[in-house]
């Protein structure tokens, strides 16, 4: 990368600089060192040219706003969300301010702007790169990559960066440099697709729901792709067959029912709280360098907009130091041990690539979205059944699960551009997602 311009989102530690996570709890400070990736990318010859804005702590996978930078807005309509919590990375490569933008991806925060940025973006496989360094939001679902332009771009971008950090265990589990092997730009081919085989979830692109959720007799009303987006989803399937791919249905094996199985198994993980240990470990990893000490330091300023789920506790319950922060990694919390917890997460990871390998598929594809990007601001912050409605449930669930929960890597590919209604008078993109083994 030697010469080439890219950013990195503002949870990133780069010498020098604040890392805010977009509050301003966390403004006024310079960073003594840089995360593990950033680190990489230095080696690797980038010229970091910016820090891009993020959803506060990045918290939000449908928007990017923090009290730092304001709103991130779409490129393609400045009325429109670019996706959270990566928006200013996925923005602001689409706007060529830089060749690549690396984001964190705890839930989507990579896949979603990628998505509706028009951009190639990919989580990781947990492990494969370091998140030392970089400001957590769940270190056992964080995860750091690269949004590009072309898939070339995104294969060089994850390949400077994969690797094993001896400060960060899962890279380490992982054997992330023997992972990384001879990397990943020397198999890219115009022929790729070729005798390929594309596992598809059907209820991803078309699905049904109960008009009342909180009512078991409720009706069921069937949901699917806005005209405005249909055309885009049989393109693309159009273009992967003729590019040599062959599809499989895998309804049958990974039935909506199971999937979320497994969700309800691994959510087991809210009873083991992470975040505030997380937190406070590398904020005491600065040694005393930070404006706070602690997450409870951070709350008592009062100077952040978002309360994300795990700061709802009253302030008097945090640890007013992090030797005295209780270690889920090995303390036993809510009768529940997050070992037995990652043992689950590696059992079920196992029964994915099993079903994979026994359809003999090397992905699995689906759609997240099934409109187009939502308006921003107000829209986002008052209208949640719009976002609601936007957004395919079952797809959600599968992007969340499946890559967020397991470890599995996803990728997304744009898929190009909506038509447009009185609605949407600017074609939008959307992305498909791709989950591997």
């Amino acid at each position: 990368l030697h010469g080439i311009p890219v950013l990195v989102k503002d949870n990133y530690d780069l010498e020098g600089t604040a890392t805010t996570a977009g509050s301003l709890a966390l403004a006024n400070w310079a960073s003594k060192k840089d995360a593990f990736v950033v680190q990489k990318l230095k080696e690797a010859g980038a010229v970091i040219i910016a820090k891009a804005n993020l959803s506060e702590f990045a918290s939000s996978a449908v928007d990017s706003h923090s009290l730092i930078g304001g709103y991130v807005h779409n490129p393609y309509d400045l009325t429109r969300s670019p996706a959270g919590s990566s928006g200013g990375s996925g923005a602001a490569v689409t706007c060529n301010f830089a060749a690549i933008g690396y984001g964190t991806d705890t839930g989507g925060s990579i896949r979603n702007p990628s998505s509706w940025c028009n951009l190639y973006g990919i989580r990781p496989s947990k492990g494969l790169t370091s998140i030392d360094g970089v400001f957590p939001l769940e270190v056992s679902r964080d995860t750091t990559g690269p949004l590009a332009r072309t898939a070339e771009d995104m294969a060089l971008g994850l390949e400077v960066i994969a690797g094993t950090d001896p400060k960060d265990d899962f890279t380490q589990e992982a054997d992330a440099s023997a992972l990384l092997g001879d990397g990943y730009t020397k198999y890219l081919s115009k022929d790729g697709l070729k005798g390929k085989r594309i596992g598809y979830l059907n209820s991803s692109f078309s699905y049904t729901s109960k008009k009342d959720e909180k009512d078991e007799n409720s009706e069921e009303v069937l949901h699917e792709p806005d005209p405005k987006v249909s055309q885009m989803i049989k393109r693309t399937r159009a273009d992967l067959k003729k590019a040599g791919a062959t599809f499989v249905d895998m309804s049958d094996v990974l039935t909506d029912d199971y999937i979320m199985d497994v969700y309800r198994d691994c959510a087991e993980h809210d009873d083991v709280y992470t975040t505030e240990y997380d937190i406070n470990k590398y904020l005491h990893d600065h040694d005393g360098n930070t404006p706070c000490s602690t997450m409870k330091e951070l709350l008592e300023t009062g100077k952040y907009g978002i309360e994300y789920t795990n700061l709802e506790r009253e302030k008097d319950e945090y640890a007013s130091s992090f030797e005295e922060t209780e270690n889920p990694y090995t303390a036993e919390i809510n009768g529940f041990k997050r070992k037995e917890l990652w043992n689950k997460i590696l059992t079920y990871r196992a029964a994915i690539n099993d079903v994979m390998n026994e359809k003999n598929v090397d992905a699995i594809m689906f759609v997240q979205d099934i409109n187009v990007p939502v308006h921003d601001t107000e829209d986002i912050n008052n209208n949640m059944d719009q976002l609601i409605a936007n957004a395919n449930a079952a797809g959600r669930a599968y992007s969340f699960i499946l890559p967020a929960y397991l470890g599995n890597p996803d990728r997304v590919l744009p898929m190009g551009f909506s038509e447009t209604d009185g609605s949407c008078t600017i074609p939008m993109p959307l992305g498909m997602h791709f989950i591997g083994k």
